[in-house]
């Protein structure tokens, strides 16, 4: 039986992942990461705790990375030396290995869009942490050991953006909403199923890239008013302008769709209202 790595396995994609696994009991489950897993990895360090553990026809589901725009954008040097060097060494070793790779990138790799981009649109990268991932990208395009899917805005149980809302609407706070951040928003439980069946139908699936993304691009505010009015109604909120600068390193844009998706989950992805009819508050 196959194993199946879970890099970056404490992260919210990651221990979601796991837990689908080790509930279907149908593949042997490793988390692996800085803390709490199966095995301690760390990217700038030693890889060999992993190395020493996979055999040919494993898989990696590669999730971690360094994606805080703090680091991405301020220490450029430390951040490329986790997100290419060190990911892309290990990646060639596993490759090398017989290792089937998963890897995570992001919606962001395509830039600012205005018009829809699908699974095999050209890459136009904005910011730091978008051109890293479109680096790792491009150098293994061509290694059929070696897929990609790329995240638009994951929304489930537990996010940041909407745990942040909770909490504002608990302390009578008003939260200021950039105008702009439209998303192809897609379904935590969505993106969870589609890396499980891809890992499922690996041989039967000949491309390698796939956009995980919902439905529907919609914007910051309307997924905000959308939540509050399901969840917290008493949530204040006001739709503001960024500041002067803010959209130079994020598009404010990415319509991101996948003839893929849809096939590969075998029905349609969840909109964000269909999403939430599955969530327990």
């Amino acid at each position: 039986m196959s194993k199946i790595f879970v890099l970056g396995a404490n992260g919210y994609v990651g221990s979601a992942l796991v837990n689908k696994i080790k509930a279907l009991n149908e593949y042997v489950v490793i988390s692996v990461g800085r803390e709490g897993g199966d095995i301690y990895l760390d990217l700038l360090s030693s890889h060999q705790s992993l190395l020493d553990e996979v055999e040919p026809n494993d898989f990696v589901v590669f999730l971690a990375a360094a994606s805080s725009p703090d680091i991405c954008n301020n220490k450029m040097d430390l951040a490329s030396s986790i997100n290419v060097t060190a990911t892309g060494n290990l990646i060639e070793t596993l490759i090398s290995k017989g290792v089937r790779v998963i890897f995570s990138s992001t919606d962001v790799v395509f830039g600012n869009s205005e018009h829809k981009i699908d699974d095999g649109s050209e890459l136009c990268p904005a910011g730091a942490y978008g051109k890293m991932k479109a680096e790792i990208e491009v150098m293994f395009k061509n290694e059929r050991l070696f897929k990609v899917v790329r995240f638009s805005y994951i929304m489930g149980p537990g996010d940041k953006y909407t745990s942040m809302l909770f909490n504002m609407a608990e302390k009578n706070q008003t939260i200021e909403v950039f105008d702009g951040f439209d998303r192809c928003v897609v379904a935590l439980s969505d993106v969870i199923d589609g890396l499980f069946f891809l890992i499922k139908k690996w041989d039967n699936v000949p491309e390698g890239s796939i956009n995980f993304a919902g439905p529907e691009c919609i914007s910051r505010w309307a997924l905000t008013t959308a939540f509050a009015e399901r969840f917290c109604p008493t949530l204040k909120c006001s739709l503001v302008e960024a500041p002067n600068g803010f959209w130079d390193s994020r598009p404010k844009r990415i319509d991101m769709k996948s003839s893929l998706f849809s096939k590969l989950l075998g029905k349609k992805p969840k909109t964000i209202h269909d999403n939430f009819k599955f969530w327990t508050i």
